[in-house]
């Protein structure tokens, strides 16, 4: 992997194939729409790699295609017509094509994204609804359905999954997952990663039933509690697969397990680090491994932090405090916070704004010795009421493409400001 890493096909671990994205090299307008930056034909060029990978996966497809997505949105040009070309075109064949999406989006009120970054969670714009429910793109045989939060507080948690399931329920299924939405900001200026896996039945079953369960009931409060299961891939590679929010909580602990348990090495690269647990883990890992490194998007972070210092101060002035997320309070977060944060390095994004390039540092990425954790799962507490998916693999191969993916990315980004 070299230092001008934008988006890289890697080498295969048996049945699982990994990507790795990051940003253009070009410099974005921080006071300019994506479609009107000077580099477009760059963003477009690159986000063509994943619109083609995309488009590949769903072209194999024989029986079912069940698509998951938090955020689907492409501008009218080539790599939206590679990707709905190909979703059409499979529904064209008489495969049964189902897609689920976040419906909440268009429910937001005054001062929402201050709270999704102050939770650490992860805002969209409004316009997936519209995008995937328009008769005039999609095939009308093409079955659609907007998942909601309800029972579950809608202004923070969301139906975060970015998966895509390829004949379930047969011996060839397949799935993709990872990190990126299907948005052009997610494969050209944000740092991603996804997942190919094939002819995975017993994997997939799992996403397969995760998916049946927010189908039927169109909520994602009941969704993930007898998803999870352990499985061996090509003989030797031990996969684990979780799903929030019915296992929310197994999440959480099994990624600060995996990263308090390791010895030789721990890489990070999360947009948010919040959850108490994890962070206590890091922190320990920061002494306890010979080597040790961490990346994190600064404007994500800096709306977490502004959160913890206000629920810090008004603990001490007796004003009414709100349901702690987990053990530890906001004043325990913050210090550990801030002992860790010099180590770490930071990605400075654009400010969120609707309209601007969301240039993220939006993987959810650890490596700890020869594990890899990954999927839609931020390091957060409010990830743990989402819908999300982890998958946790025991690949000495995968887990050095990952640790050097994150090392050109701390090279690239430099230290944190402190």
């Amino acid at each position: 992997m070299g230092e001008n890493l934008v988006f890289l096909k890697g080498q295969p671990a048996g049945s699982i194939q990994p990507y790795f994205l990051s940003q253009i090299d070009q410099k974005l307008d921080d006071k300019t729409p994506l479609d009107k930056q000077q580099a477009r034909a760059a963003i477009d060029q690159q986000a063509a790699g994943t619109a083609n990978l995309i488009a590949e996966f769903i072209g194999a497809t024989k029986h079912r295609l069940d698509i998951a997505i938090y955020d689907f949105r492409l501008p009218d040009g080539t790599v939206h017509d590679t990707v709905v070309n190909a979703i059409n075109g499979a529904a064209r064949k008489g495969i049964a094509v189902r897609i689920a999406y976040d419906k909440d989006q268009e429910e937001k009120t005054p001062g929402t994204i201050d709270y999704f970054l102050g939770a650490g969670s992860d805002p969209a714009p409004d316009g997936t609804n519209e995008f995937v429910e328009s008769r005039k793109r999609f095939d009308k045989s093409i079955q659609r359905k907007g998942i909601t939060t309800q029972a579950i507080d809608p202004q923070h948690h969301i139906m975060h999954h970015k998966y895509i399931l390829r004949d379930a329920l047969t011996p060839q299924a397949s799935v993709l997952m990872g990190s990126a939405n299907f948005t052009l900001d997610a494969w050209a200026t944000q740092e991603n990663n996804i997942l190919v896996i094939d002819n995975a039945p017993d994997l997939v079953l799992m996403y397969a039933n995760d998916f049946g369960e927010m189908w039927t009931s169109e909520k994602i409060g009941s969704t993930g509690v007898d998803d999870s299961g352990q499985f061996t891939l090509d003989r030797h590679t031990q996969v684990q697969v979780s799903f929030a929010p019915g296992r929310g909580t197994e999440v959480e602990g099994r990624i600060a397990d995996s990263i308090a348990g390791a010895t030789e090495r721990v890489l990070i690269a999360s947009m948010v680090i919040s959850s108490g647990k994890i962070l206590r883990a890091i922190s320990h890992a920061m002494t306890d491994v010979q080597h040790f490194g961490g990346l994190y998007d600064a404007g994500a972070m800096a709306g977490v932090e502004h959160a913890w210092r206000r629920a810090k101060t008004a603990s001490t002035s007796g004003s009414p405090k709100k349901a702690k997320l987990d053990a530890f309070s906001s004043a325990q977060k913050l210090a550990m916070w801030t002992e860790m944060k010099p180590v770490l390095h930071a990605k400075h994004s654009i400010k969120y704004d609707d309209k601007l390039p969301h240039n993220f540092m939006h993987n959810k990425v650890a490596v700890a010795d020869d594990t890899v954790i990954t999927g839609s799962f931020n390091f957060s507490n409010n990830a743990m009421k989402n819908a999300e998916n982890v998958l946790v693999i025991k690949n000495p191969a995968l887990a050095d493409q990952y640790a050097t993916y994150i090392e050109t990315l701390l090279n690239r980004y430099g230290p944190s400001d402190h």
